[in-house]
């Protein structure tokens, strides 16, 4: 009682201390119980809902046509989205085009690809080039049927390549696209329906009706950071690609996997030509050049970051279906 009435404002503050860290002790409580209470409303209601939605719907007449109507609705929703894909604004319809025709396309549309390659200085795979069609340019489509569907997937490929061109990229290694069927050496197109997901039984005679076709388009190119990140913008904006394109698969690698060496520095710095400041000079006199920092010669090399990318990318080309 002494040591109170010697130190009335230590034990002033102790005292506010203890009856602080009393209510707040009596807060955590409060709040604890609250949490659990909730926790255990959250548990039942929530087992109730899995029991519910995993139990079996009674067949009455009400629910067989809520069901229905359900069906019918999502039906209804999905036959006009399929109309609004397969519309001729969305997806490049297949017009009749003969064997004949599609050759002196294919050899026309080839020609005017080379010539704006050349004016960009950009490499194509090889002096025969022929958008991915090299074979038509001396044979025929099968039919009449297969020129048609092939007349589509050459369009594609050159709007393809003129973004290639447009954007900067230096040099395309290779493209190759996926055969169709009914052409010479088709593979099998695998355009089989995704697995079911974990949990879900699906009959063993239920099949998933097929919506799309893909058909996967390979390419090596090499650019720069720049135009790489351009094709992309443009490959994932439908206002600027009219077909349906999805890069599936990009691999990026540099030109350069390691620094350059000590003797290549070297040899990179031998090359630069002295400026009028390095030049020798007589004692006591001081080097002024009247030219400016424009017309002056180089006095720095690039030794790192010049360099340009190899990508490596598999583009889907999709095409919806009608039935």
């Amino acid at each position: 009682m002494n040591w109170i009435q010697q130190n009335k404002s230590l034990a002033g503050i102790l005292g506010f201390m203890i009856v602080e860290a009393i209510g707040i002790g009596a807060w955590f409580y409060l709040s604890y119980s609250n949490y659990s209470a909730a926790m255990e409303e959250f548990s039942s209601s929530s087992g109730t809902v899995t029991s519910l939605q995993s139990a079996k719907v009674f067949p009455s007449d009400q629910n067989v046509r809520m069901v229905e109507k359900l069906i019918g609705d999502y039906r209804d929703k999905f036959t006009n989205l399929r109309k609004v894909l397969i519309s001729p604004t969305l997806q490049q319809a297949v017009k009749p085009m003969t064997e004949t025709e599609f050759q002196a396309k294919v050899k026309e549309r080839a020609v005017a690809v080379k010539k704006r390659a050349e004016a960009v200085s950009m490499k194509l795979p090889s002096s025969d080039f022929a958008l991915g069609f090299e074979g038509y340019a001396s044979d025929l489509p099968p039919n009449a049927a297969v020129a048609a569907e092939l007349n589509v997937h050459l369009d594609v490929m050159e709007k393809l390549i003129n973004v290639f061109i447009e954007k900067g990229v230096s040099s395309l290694d290779s493209i190759k696209r996926t055969t169709l069927p009914g052409e010479k050496g088709a593979g099998k197109n695998d355009q089989s329906a995704p697995p079911a997901p974990a949990g879900i039984k699906v009959p063993a005679d239920a099949s998933a009706e097929q919506v799309l076709d893909r058909y996967t388009i390979t390419c090596v190119f090499s650019c720069d950071q720049d135009p790489l990140r351009n094709v992309m913008n443009v490959l994932s904006n439908p206002a600027s690609m009219p077909h349906f394109l999805a890069v599936r698969l990009m691999r990026v690698e540099n030109e350069k996997q390691e620094g350059a060496s000590k003797d290549e520095v070297k040899n990179l710095l031998k090359a630069v030509p002295p400026t009028p400041l390095d030049a020798p000079k007589k004692p006591g006199a001081v080097a002024i050049s009247s030219d400016s920092p424009a017309s002056l010669p180089p006095d720095a090399v690039t030794i790192m970051g010049g360099e340009e990318l190899k990508v490596y990318m598999e583009i889907d080309y999709i095409r919806f279906r009608e039935r």
